[in-house]
């Protein structure tokens, strides 16, 4: 299964006005003002952190994530799917963990423990996906999707 395909059920599952932007950036969204990077990996987890770093305030809540994230390898000159340890879907919390918007330079980190979906993580390099939403846009979200590489070393 492509990355594009879970990306597309979920934007399929959602029951409100949503716009998504399938771009995966690259450990920023300048638009939105966000950074996000994977620090203190490990083969089973890490820490993941977002700084948020427009000069406007947006309000607090109006950029969001939540626990859904994706895992790649690196595979040449790009990146695989990693396949689960699940024969079924995976089921997310719906939450929106406010990642920026209140103030310029504030942080967000969140523990992440991939061991129950991907297992332990042979040495290697990765990235993980997060999609990001926003309401910023009047009348509807949007959603984006944000990547940061990592490597795995035990």
């Amino acid at each position: 299964m492509s990355i594009e395909e879970p990306f597309k059920q979920y934007k399929n599952e959602m029951e409100f006005n949503e716009e998504t932007d399938a771009t995966i950036y690259d450990g920023e969204i300048q638009t939105l003002g966000i950074q996000m990077e994977m620090k203190d990996v490990t083969s089973v987890g890490g820490t993941l952190r977002f700084v948020y770093k427009a000069n406007e305030t947006v309000g607090a809540g109006s950029i969001t994530t939540g626990e859904r994230y994706y895992i790649q390898k690196r595979s040449g000159g790009g990146y695989e799917d990693l396949l689960t340890n699940k024969e079924e879907d995976s089921a997310w919390i719906d939450v929106g963990w406010p990642v920026g918007g209140e103030k310029r330079d504030s942080v967000f980190e969140s523990q992440i423990d991939w061991s129950a979906l991907y297992g332990k993580l042979e040495s290697g390099e990765y990235r993980i996906i997060k999609p990001i939403t926003t309401n910023r846009y009047i009348g509807s979200f949007k959603r984006f999707y944000i990547a940061d590489d990592f490597i795995v070393t035990d």
